[in-house]
């Protein structure tokens, strides 16, 4: 409660309030009780750079590349992913890539091997925004099943590389 109080405050004294849409408007003046009426609608958008890279699709010769991005953390549910391509894997040749790092990463490592997947499934850490880019190009799909997600970005994205996407 006090943290909000705060953030209440803060949100009363700025010169500015920017949301990156309306109903996070609204939702912000409920939660910390600052009007919300003020506040400027600023979409999500791509970074210009990104959209000006060539598209280097490459993908894999002889397997589908799955793609999942996101902070290893429960609310992401990289656990449905890791079991979904367990079954997808018993089916066709494929390979899982998580991109992303956090408290979960021993928990989802140990669920790769008990499923026998620990082979086909790559951990590459946090990447750099060069990096997730060459990800993308590589993709076959980028899988996102996260409980909660505030913007996805990554969604947009995938997408701006041509990259199917599959979210919940």
């Amino acid at each position: 409660k006090s943290l909000l109080r705060r953030a209440a405050s803060c949100y009363r004294a700025a010169s500015a309030l920017l949301v990156v849409s309306p109903s996070l408007g609204s939702q912000l003046e409920l939660t910390v009780g600052a009007d919300a009426h003020g506040w400027r609608w600023v979409p999500n958008v791509l970074d210009p750079e990104w959209l000006a890279k060539p598209l280097q699709r490459r993908g894999t010769e002889d397997k589908l590349c799955i793609l999942a991005v996101g902070n290893l953390i429960p609310v992401k549910d990289h656990t449905t992913v890791l079991s979904a391509f367990a079954t997808l894997r018993d089916k066709y040749p494929a390979q899982l890539v998580i991109a992303g790092d956090g408290p979960d990463e021993d928990q989802l490592r140990n669920l790769a091997i008990k499923l026998g997947i620990a082979e086909d499934t790559i951990f590459t850490g946090r990447l750099t925004r060069e990096q997730l880019l060459g990800q993308f190009d590589r993709a076959s799909c980028l899988v996102l099943p996260s409980r909660f997600e505030t913007f996805g970005v990554v969604l947009i994205e995938a997408l701006s590389r041509g990259v199917p996407v599959v979210a919940s």
